[in-house]
């Protein structure tokens, strides 16, 4: 796989770069790359030409880690908001798509850092990295705050929790967006998650 490097604008405009041409074969291992090219700029939600609210504004802080990315701005002094962006939901859809949630934090972010499991397993399985959650410890002026950075299957819990069961037009929209292998997967993996069993 290719590196690819994320710059975050403040007004929260992202850029995706590469060390390789966007379309040209990957670069032989021997041979070291030539520099950095833009691959990609996506826009912040909420952005239109002709919209005010909901833009972010003034971001500082921010953290990516496969396919989520937590953004901090400080609309006003003493309180920051949280801009999280997932493209999890979203796995089988080949156009980019993103799912978006602001949440006001209590003071000022100072600083994020991904949480690290305590477990001392040194092998990533697949399996593992379906069920075991990221968490991103965010530190405040106020104490910190952690917060999870949802697969698949644990969006499709909530929703199943939230409704009470499969039969709720949230959770056939969960599926809607879904390719049929990916919510067979997501399900059977829901199914055999130890700690709902009894």
């Amino acid at each position: 796989t290719v590196p690819v490097l994320y710059g975050i604008q403040q007004q929260q405009q992202q850029q995706q770069f590469a060390p390789g041409q966007p379309g040209h074969a990957p670069h032989e291992q021997s041979q070291r790359p030539q520099g950095l090219y833009l691959l990609h700029v996506r826009l912040p939600p909420g952005y239109t030409p002709n919209t005010t609210v909901g833009k972010p504004k003034q971001v500082h802080s921010a953290f990516y880690s496969q396919g989520s990315l937590l953004m901090v701005s400080t609309p006003q002094p003493d309180q920051d908001l949280l801009w999280s962006l997932s493209s999890e939901p979203f796995p089988s859809r080949q156009n980019l798509v993103e799912s978006s949630t602001v949440m006001t934090m209590d003071g000022q972010v100072w600083a994020i850092a991904e949480v690290k499991p305590k477990d001392k397993i040194t092998v990533e399985t697949p399996l593992r990295a379906a069920q075991v959650p990221r968490k991103v410890a965010l530190l405040t002026n106020q104490g910190v705050h952690i917060v999870s950075l949802l697969k698949s299957v644990d969006i499709l819990q909530q929703l199943l929790l939230a409704c009470h069961g499969p039969h709720n037009e949230a959770v056939k929209a969960y599926f809607q967006v879904q390719s049929e292998p990916q919510a067979c997967a997501t399900s059977l993996l829901l199914a055999c998650i130890e700690t709902l069993k009894g």
